[in-house]
């Protein structure tokens, strides 16, 4: 048997501060030890002073500078911004040109998930990622419409070198169609195939008799295969999400800067 008492929170503050102990730090596990005395000898291995700054010598020979802790989330977050909010490959790309910290990879990625404009903007894909066989550039190039912050936006994309061309077309008329396709054509020269889905401004007669003439092979596809391969889909989301992000009221201005972007990385 046992009786319960009430007794003021003042009158508990012994038994609420034992209560509140923290234990005494346990010994360093066998695995801990081992995975320190790893850490230890990487660095033994790769970290070396240049002109009095921390750097690492890769495995290849190549030095890089370590810049400090403040400083490596610094430069990743520029260069997250510098390309618009891309992922860990693009964002790498640039500080892997001087720089390099053990775990870089690791510490990028904790920096992306944290960015709150990513959190608000980016969109899920599950779609599958079907590569499309080609060898040299314009070989096969890939166009589409989409519709970003309510202007029609045509964008195209190299399979090859994975460049991008976009511009804000106004209508969706066959007559105007054509003359962005005319404007691809003098900036990157004649596609030897376009690939399009089947929507009617790709399979208008006009269209048609622009690719019999240019002598471009024509490729329509269902729009559920052409979206299974993921280059177009992930290229619009980059795009719209990269313009939405950017903040810039003018979509031609917009539009240049999220290509450029795209284009440097």
């Amino acid at each position: 048997n046992f009786r319960i008492e009430y007794s003021k929170p003042v009158n508990l503050v012994e038994v609420d501060a034992l209560s509140r102990t923290h234990e005494k730090a346990k010994e360093p596990t066998e695995i801990n030890k081992r995975a320190m005395k790893r850490y230890e000898t990487i660095n033994k291995k790769h970290l070396c002073t240049v002109d009095g700054k921390k750097h690492w010598r890769l495995d290849s020979g190549i030095v890089r500078e370590v810049p400090e802790k403040e400083n490596a989330e610094k430069l990743v977050i520029e260069a997250h911004l510098k390309t618009n909010h891309r992922g860990l490959e693009p964002i790498c790309y640039e500080p892997k040109e001087r720089y390099y910290w053990l775990g870089m990879k690791r510490h990028i990625t904790e920096i992306i998930k944290r960015c709150e404009t990513c959190q608000r903007n980016n969109r899920k894909y599950t779609g599958r990622n079907e590569m499309v066989a080609t060898t040299r550039p314009i070989e096969k190039v890939t166009i589409d419409i989409a519709k970003i912050k309510g202007k029609t936006v045509m964008i195209s994309v190299d399979y090859f070198s994975r460049r991008i061309w976009v511009r804000d077309v106004g209508n969706r008329r066959k007559e105007t169609i054509i003359e962005k396709m005319n404007e691809l054509v003098e900036e990157w020269g004649v596609p030897e195939m376009i690939i399009t889905d089947n929507v009617k401004e790709f399979v208008a007669i006009e269209t048609k008799n622009w690719m019999t003439e240019a002598q471009i092979v024509h490729e329509k596809t269902n729009a559920e295969l052409y979206k299974s391969n993921g280059r177009v889909e992930r290229v619009i989301r980059t795009v719209r999400e990269g313009i939405e992000k950017m903040g810039v009221n003018e979509m031609g201005k917009a539009i240049k800067e999220v290509e450029d972007k795209y284009n440097k990385t």
